[in-house]
């Protein structure tokens, strides 16, 4: 996934957020996958349909 995603970037995006009082939540596909991840930590994955 590291050749698909730049953490680093999701990484900055999602600590910025936290410091202007919002939520993100970014979501992608990969590989058959639904991921998102969201700026309080949360991150989940599922099949997608």
């Amino acid at each position: 996934m590291y050749e698909t995603i730049e953490p680093t970037a999701m990484e900055q995006l999602l600590e910025h957020s936290n410091g202007h009082d919002r939520d993100v939540t970014i979501e992608f596909t990969y590989e058959g996958y639904l991921v998102r991840v969201r700026s309080g930590g949360e991150i989940r994955i599922v099949a997608d349909a």
